[in-house]
C-alpha cells in the first residue's frame, strides 16, 4: 500500500538516493501522462501515488518503502536490487514521448499581410517634393540685385506664369481622370460585394447613405421622366396641329397660284381684246383723218370699209366688256386666295410660337431636373467610394475582398499618386517666384509707361 507523501516539487518532496547513502545526480522530474479516465486530481491537489502514476501498471517496477523510524528508504526495484538512476531518466523519456503523442490545440493561424489600398487621394501636402526640382521647374531667373531689373524679372515671371498656368489646368483635367477611374474601381468592388456587405451589421450601417441617396435618385428620375413624357405628349400634339395649319398653309398658297395663273391668263385675253379695238380704231381714224382733209377724195369703198369697221367695234364692245369683267373677278379671286394664305401663314406662325413657348418651358423644367439626377449621380458615386474606402480600411474584416480587385485599385492609385505629385510640383513652382520683387517691377514699368505718355503727349501737343 503506497504511503502519503509530500505532492512532487513542494520543498518537502524527498528525493532518492544512490545505493550506499551516497547524493546522486538530481533526475529531471517527469510530467504526468495522460491516461484514459484521468481526472483533475491525478495532476493536481493528490497527495497520494500509485504506481501507474510512472506508467507501471502492475505497480512493481517502481516503489518507494519507508523504514521503521519514518525515513524514507532506497526505492527497490522488482528483484530487490537497487534502483538504477537511469532508470529514471528512461522512464521520463518515455512519459515525454508519451506526453508528446497528447493532441495539442491548434493555434488560429495570423491573417496574410498584404498590401491594402485606401480608395483615397493622398494630403497634397504631405508631398514631398524637392525643392530644387520645383526651382528647375519654375525657371523664373535669378532675382535682380537691384532695382533696375526689377520690371525684367516682372515680366519672365509673368510669361513663365501663363506656361505653368497651361500645364497646370492640363495635370489638374489629367488628375481627375485617374481619380474618377480609381473610383470607379472602387464602385465595381461595392458593386461586387454589396450582397456580403449587408449580410454585416456594419456594412448595413455603411450602406444606409447609399440607401438614402438611392431613393433621392429614384425619385428624382421618376419626376424627370414624367417631365419628359408630358414635354413629348405636347410636342406631338402641336406638332400636329402645326403640320395641319402647314398643309392648310400649303393648300392655301397652291390657290394663290393657281388663281394668279388664272388671273394672268384673263389678262392675256383682255389684253388681246382690247389690242383688237385698238387695231380697228387705228383704222377708223385712218379713214376719216384722210377724208377731212379731202372729202372729194373719199371712195364709196372707203365709206363701206368705215361702216364694216364700225360694225365690228360694236360688235367687239360686248366681248371686250366681258373679258374686263372675267379678269376683275379673277382679281377678287386671288386676293381672297391671298388673304386666306395669309391667315393660314399667321397660324404657322402661332403654332411655332406656342411650340416655342412649349420649348423654352420644359426646357427650363427639365434642365433643372436633369442638373438633379447628375448631382444625385454624383453623390451616389461618391457614397459608393465612401463604402469602399470602409471596406478597404476594415482590411478583410469586414468582407473579403479578391487580390486581383486590390491590385487594380492599388495600381490607379498610384497612377493617381504620380499625377497629383506632377500637380502639386507645377503648383509650388507657380509659386516659386519673389512676389514683393514682381510688384515693385509691375509698379516700376507702369511708372515708366505713364511717364512716356506723358512725354508723347506734351511732343505732340507743342
Amino acid at each position: 500500500m503506497a504511503t502519503r507523501r509530500a505532492p512532487p516539487g513542494s520543498p518537502d518532496a524527498p528525493r532518492p538516493e544512490p545505493a550506499g547513502g551516497a547524493p546522486g545526480p538530481e533526475s529531471p522530474r517527469r510530467a504526468p501522462v495522460g491516461r484514459p479516465g484521468a481526472i483533475s486530481q491525478d495532476y493536481f491537489g493528490s497527495a497520494t501515488f500509485d504506481a501507474d502514476d510512472f506508467d507501471d501498471p502492475a505497480g512493481s517496477a517502481l516503489r518507494l518503502d519507508t523504514h521503521d523510524d519514518g525515513q524514507p528508504g532506497l526505492a527497490q526495484a522488482a528483484d530487490g536490487g537497487a534502483l538504477d538512476p537511469g532508470d529514471l531518466d528512461d522512464d521520463f523519456a518515455r512519459g515525454s514521448a508519451a506526453a508528446a503523442q497528447i493532441p495539442q490545440p491548434q493555434m488560429a493561424k495570423a491573417p496574410r499581410r498584404r498590401a491594402w489600398p485606401t480608395g483615397q487621394a493622398p494630403d497634397s501636402g504631405a508631398i514631398r517634393i524637392d525643392g530644387v526640382e520645383v526651382t528647375l521647374l519654375a525657371d523664373f531667373g535669378p532675382k535682380p540685385t537691384s532695382m533696375v531689373g526689377a520690371p525684367a524679372y516682372a515680366l519672365r515671371v509673368a510669361r513663365r506664369k501663363r506656361v505653368l498656368t497651361a500645364k497646370l489646368k492640363e495635370q489638374a483635367a489629367a488628375l481627375s481622370e485617374a481619380e474618377y477611374e480609381r473610383d470607379c474601381l472602387v464602385v465595381a468592388m461595392v458593386r461586387d460585394l454589396r450582397g456580403s456587405i449587408l449580410m454585416v451589421e456594419e456594412g448595413q450601417k455603411l450602406f444606409e447613405p447609399v440607401l438614402a441617396i438611392e431613393r433621392t435618385a429614384l425619385e428624382r428620375r421618376s419626376a424627370l421622366a414624367g417631365a419628359n413624357a408630358e414635354y413629348d405628349r405636347r410636342s406631338r400634339d402641336l406638332d400636329e396641329q402645326k403640320a395641319a395649319v402647314e398643309r392648310d398653309a400649303s393648300a392655301r398658297q397652291a390657290a394663290v397660284d393657281q388663281r394668279g395663273a388664272a388671273l394672268a391668263e384673263q389678262r392675256r385675253l383682255l389684253e388681246r381684246a382690247e389690242a383688237k379695238k385698238k387695231r380697228l380704231f387705228i383704222e377708223i381714224r385712218a379713214i376719216v383723218e384722210a377724208a377731212e382733209k379731202n372729202p372729194e377724195t373719199m371712195t364709196a369703198a372707203q365709206g363701206a370699209r368705215l361702216a364694216e369697221l364700225e360694225a365690228q367695234v360694236a360688235q367687239h364692245k360686248p366681248e371686250l366688256e366681258a373679258a374686263a369683267r372675267t379678269v376683275e373677278a379673277a382679281q377678287a379671286q386671288l386676293s381672297s386666295a391671298e388673304e386666306e394664305a395669309r391667315q393660314a401663314t399667321r397660324k404657322v406662325r402661332e403654332a411655332e410660337r406656342v411650340r416655342r413657348a412649349l420649348d423654352q418651358e420644359f426646357q427650363k423644367e427639365i434642365g433643372v431636373r436633369s442638373h438633379g439626377v447628375s448631382e444625385v449621380d454624383r453623390q451616389r458615386l461618391d457614397a459608393f467610394v465612401a463604402v469602399g474606402c470602409a471596406v478597404l480600411a476594415a482590411r478583410g474584416k469586414l468582407v473579403d475582398v479578391a487580390d486581383d480587385t486590390l491590385d487594380s485599385i492599388i495600381r490607379a492609385e498610384a497612377v493617381v499618386l504620380d499625377r497629383m505629385t506632377v500637380l502639386e510640383k507645377t503648383a509650388r513652382a507657380l509659386d516659386a517666384y519673389d512676389k514683393g520683387l514682381f510688384k515693385q517691377g509691375v509698379a516700376l514699368a507702369a511708372a515708366a509707361a505713364a511717364a512716356l505718355i506723358v512725354a508723347l503727349i506734351v511732343l505732340v501737343t507743342r
